[in-house]
């Protein structure tokens, strides 16, 4: 039920900083993170997204043995949601290393107006 679930306070900048695996897939949906942005603990105010990755860079992630699995994977434009926007949500992945020594990071900066 917890499973990479959970809640993550920026610090005083503003910035979330999290460790996770790479995202798996599922059919009709494309590599995703599941994300929501408050203005302040106690807001009612949300922003509910997704995060996605290129292409490109999650075909060179799949192609590892731990994440290699039958099926055809859904492409980013076979995706509704992505379709709806999902490019202004793609991260911008940058990093060294393969297989298990592998460090990457994915950047993306969300903002939101807390209206009153």
């Amino acid at each position: 039920r917890t499973f990479l679930r959970g809640a993550q306070p920026t610090g005083s900048d503003g910035v979330a900083v999290f460790d996770t695996v790479y995202p798996g897939w599922y059919p009709g949906r494309t590599v995703h993170i599941h994300v929501k942005v408050r203005p302040d603990r106690t807001s009612n105010v949300v922003h509910t997204g997704q995060l996605f990755f290129d292409d490109s860079y999650t075909d060179t992630v799949m192609a590892h043995a731990a994440y290699a699995r039958s099926g055809q994977r859904t492409r980013n434009a076979q995706d509704g949601i992505y379709r709806g926007g999902g490019d202004r949500s793609t991260l911008a992945v940058t990093g060294t290393g393969t297989g298990d020594a592998a460090r990457h990071r994915g950047t993306l900066t969300l903002g939101i107006t807390n209206a009153v």
